[in-house]
């Protein structure tokens, strides 16, 4: 006997994910799964006097967005705008300096100043900013400032001496700190080596709960049913954030699925706990990361030629080659995934070079690796992510951050192959969307916009950044969806709307198909599934009062 249906959703347009197309039809829900998909007339034999039937009309229903790159910790915490100021739009360091001044006025009692998104890279020479002009006005409050990567801090002199950095510091392989000619540190910190201990001092002062309860909410929102919060987690020390976590799905908070990777080390003893103690209905342990270089803006992202605008240096591998390589083949063995941060074309070879020593070691054992990133990548090492399969994760937000700046780094040639998202697919390559939150908003339609565009929101370039990386609306959403959710090695559940998968599910206003591009940036979303349970209804649109039920008896 056929299972019957709590609810089931009709529409014109369905974008499975099983295919790059949408079709006509209906989805059937019965608990937390999905029990039908098909046409109208095929779900008779699911339908009861209980039945809800909504009928979506011509807008779209797809899976649930699954985000495969987050630091959702520390990003809903970067949004409390009492303990957080936002620096995005300051358009120099003396515009930075008078907002922190203001912020720290306005909340004297905050044990530290912080902030967060300047990027010198649109400042007047890109020059980057120093703790003189932060000393000069906090000699006595630590201020510690975020940049827009997450991958710098600007600090003060009262920052420095709290956690202890000076003259004789030495440079980490995953961190170093900027120096005055004097040898005193300029109060510029790279990578999360040296980034993350003086931000631990910052968030033992943090509001977990309130932030997450708020971003949880602004995920539903977005359609975004999963986030793969990758480490590192923001100088929040990994058991920590875990256990908040796990105590906030107890408190009902968490809503999205979360699943969790968590820093590759050579002692696995410490994941094969976390395999255990989190494998709840929403908080799942998924894998494993590691970040191996840094930033082409930095000139820390490794490359296999020097930079275009300083031939002095080629950037560095945060990981030595052997080290990853057994890092990697040692949880290759023991059936972990695991996920590499790597921005320049060396640390993509390096990687992929790692990955294939792993798979003659241990054989070829199905696991989804994936590559971070992957900003530049050379032709000749795109089809090897396919023959290995490996998985491409990108961030297509990322792609138009720098569009003027970002040539003088890398040069014509390797502009070819920036951020090569055409040519991996056509390469036979998985690829897999995330935001890498909070580096920019959780909405996945910016996303698909700018990989299907590769303009600015308002248009620029004409014709797009690098068009020949251009892919399709299928292919973007197929990666925000199936892709991420193979990447986080839940495809067996989550990614695509088939039966017996998660019904994890959004319905959006409009019919992405027939949209312009600027249309689908526009687009907002109606309705927002997760296991079979609304957590998100447009109060604004009767479709998620469910007022427009189609009459059967």
């Amino acid at each position: 006997m056929k299972k019957h249906a709590d609810s089931i959703y009709v529409s014109s347009a369905i974008f499975t994910g099983n295919s790059l197309e949408s079709m006509n039809g209906a989805i059937a829900i019965a608990g937390d799964r999905i029990i039908a998909v098909g046409s109208m007339d095929s779900m008779t034999e699911y339908i009861n006097s209980n039945t809800k039937i909504i009928d979506c009309g011509d807008k779209l229903i797809a899976p649930g967005f699954n985000d495969s790159h987050v630091h959702f910790m520390y990003g809903a915490v970067l949004a409390d705008e009492d303990f957080c100021l936002a620096l995005h739009d300051c358009k120099s360091e003396e515009e930075c300096v008078q907002k922190v001044k203001e912020f720290a006025d306005a909340h004297p009692h905050n044990p530290w100043i912080f902030g967060s998104g300047w990027n010198e890279n649109i400042w007047p020479g890109g020059k980057s900013p120093d703790r003189r002009s932060l000393d000069e006005l906090f000699p006595d409050r630590p201020v510690y400032l975020s940049s827009w990567d997450i991958h710098s801090a600007w600090v003060n002199k009262k920052a420095l001496e709290l956690i202890g950095y000076d003259r004789n510091t030495p440079d980490l392989e995953d961190g170093f700190i900027d120096h005055f000619p004097d040898g005193e540190p300029s109060g510029l910190l790279r990578e999360p080596g040296v980034c993350d201990p003086v931000q631990k001092l910052v968030m033992q002062t943090a509001n977990f709960k309130d932030s997450i309860d708020k971003y949880m909410k602004i995920a539903a929102k977005h359609g975004v049913t999963s986030l793969g919060n990758v480490h590192p987690y923001g100088g929040i020390e990994e058991k920590e954030a875990l256990e908040i976590y796990k105590k906030l799905e107890d408190d009902g908070i968490i809503t999205s699925r979360i699943h969790l990777f968590a820093e590759l080390k050579k002692d696995l003893t410490g994941v094969k706990e976390y395999e255990k103690e989190y494998c709840s209905k929403k908080l799942r342990f998924a894998g494993l990361k590691k970040i191996t270089d840094g930033l082409c803006e930095s000139h820390t992202g490794y490359l296999l030629e020097p930079y275009a605008d300083d031939p002095t240096t080629k950037g560095e591998l945060q990981v030595k080659p052997e080290e990853l390589k057994e890092l990697i083949i040692n949880a290759d063995r023991e059936g972990y995934s695991v996920r590499l941060h790597c921005i320049g074309d060396g640390a993509v070879r390096n990687a992929l070079d790692c990955f294939e020593a792993a798979q003659q070691v241990n054989g070829k054992k199905g696991i989804n690796h994936a590559i971070e990133h992957i900003e530049n990548c050379h032709i000749d090492d795109v089809p090897r992510f396919a023959k290995l399969g490996v998985m491409a994760s990108m961030q297509p937000m990322h792609l138009i951050m720098n569009i003027d700046g970002y040539p003088a780094f890398v040069g014509e040639k390797r502009l070819k192959t920036t951020w090569p998202m055409r040519s991996l697919i056509d390469a036979g390559t998985r690829i897999t969307f995330g935001t890498d939150f909070p580096v920019v908003s959780l909405n996945p339609m910016e996303g698909i916009y700018a990989a299907i565009t590769r303009q600015t929101f308002d248009g620029y370039p004409e014709g797009g950044f690098v068009p020949n990386q251009c892919i399709t609306l299928g292919e973007a959403l197929q990666s925000y969806t199936y892709g991420s959710a193979l990447v986080a090695n839940y495809g067996n559940e989550l990614g695509t709307l088939s039966v017996g998968k998660l019904a994890d599910i959004v319905v959006l206003d409009k019919n992405l198909f027939t949209a312009t591009p600027k249309e689908i940036l526009e687009t907002k979303v109606l309705m927002t599934m997760v296991g079979g349970e609304v957590v998100y209804s447009d109060p604004d649109n009767s479709l998620l009062g469910l007022n427009k039920i189609l009459s059967i008896f």
